[in-house]
Formats: C-alpha cells, sequence, structure tokens
C-alpha cells in the first residue's frame, strides 16, 4: 500500500467508515474511483480539506478521492427479524436473528442497509432498529427497540422502480 504525500497513514489518523454518494473516476495513479453505495474506511488529509484517503472496504483497493462525493456511515443496528431475500441487484438479502448495520432510514419502508462492503435496499418492516448495542461480531446485546413494526404481506413499491 502506498499513501500519497500529505495524507495520514491509517495507523496516525481515526478512520472514519463513510458511503459513496457518487461515481469518480480516478485523476491519477494515487486517485480511488468509486463507484455508488459502496464502503470506505477514509482518514483526513494533512494538507487538503477537500480530499480524503481511503480504502474500500469490499475490494482492498487504496487511493485519495473527493470528500464531496462521500458522507459519513452513522450507523444503527438492527435485529433480522424475519428473512428476506434479494430480488433486485439494490438489495440486501437478511437472515434471521442476525444484526444489520442500518445506515439510511429516511425511508421507513426500504432501510439502507450495509452487506459485505456495499449498501443495499431491505424491507424496514423486517428490522427492528435497536437503541444501544455492544460489538455484533463478538456478541449482540442491546437494550431496546425503536419500532416493532410488524411485517406485511406485500413489500411496499420498491424506490428504485417505477
Amino acid at each position: 500500500m502506498s499513501i500519497s504525500k500529505g495524507f495520514f497513514p491509517p495507523s496516525l489518523s481515526p478512520a472514519i467508515r463513510i458511503r459513496t454518494l457518487y461515481a469518480y473516476k480516478s485523476q491519477c495513479p494515487e486517485d480511488l474511483s468509486l463507484v455508488e453505495n459502496i464502503v470506505i474506511e477514509a482518514h483526513p488529509s494533512k494538507t487538503d480539506d477537500g480530499w480524503l484517503y481511503g480504502t474500500d472496504v469490499k475490494s482492498g483497493r487504496t487511493g485519495t478521492f473527493p470528500k464531496a462525493y462521500v458522507m459519513e456511515l452513522e450507523v444503527t443496528w438492527g435485529k433480522v427479524l424475519y428473512g428476506y431475500t434479494a430480488s433486485s441487484a439494490d438489495e440486501v438479502s437478511l437472515i434471521e436473528d442476525e444484526m444489520v448495520a442500518v445506515v439510511d432510514t429516511s425511508d421507513p419502508d426500504w432501510l439502507k442497509v450495509e452487506e459485505q462492503g456495499r449498501i443495499g435496499l431491505a424491507p424496514g418492516a423486517y428490522i427492528q432498529l435497536t437503541v444501544s448495542w455492544k460489538d455484533p461480531v463478538g456478541g449482540v446485546e442491546f437494550d431496546g427497540e425503536i419500532s416493532s413494526q410488524s411485517p406485511t404481506i406485500s413489500l411496499p413499491s420498491h424506490p428504485f422502480q417505477g
């Protein structure tokens, strides 16, 4: 891994988890090309507030990219109440009783969930959002719920389909 001059090495700066909002085509060898809705571990620039250095969580590729193309992930953990099989490339499958990282709740019918380094849609009625949590990888523990929705037989209209 090469570090571009002017950027903190990952071990010296706090990493933040971000998601890409837009695609970005690299302009030089040090840049990281982006596609929409991927997760990046990012570090701030030492010299340029408009750029970040980061690693694509799914592919492991590293490089610099414009800060304006991403947003910091604010994660709410949720427990999957019912299994769900994705029916399109925009969706993620859910496994009953697993904990998932919910990164966008602006549409309660279709939540945005992080799955293996990418962001996808999942039916909101299938996930119980939690108030607090402890290490979801090493042992799930949570204290409460934000909502207790019951699943419906039919899913709401998909936000990316006409």
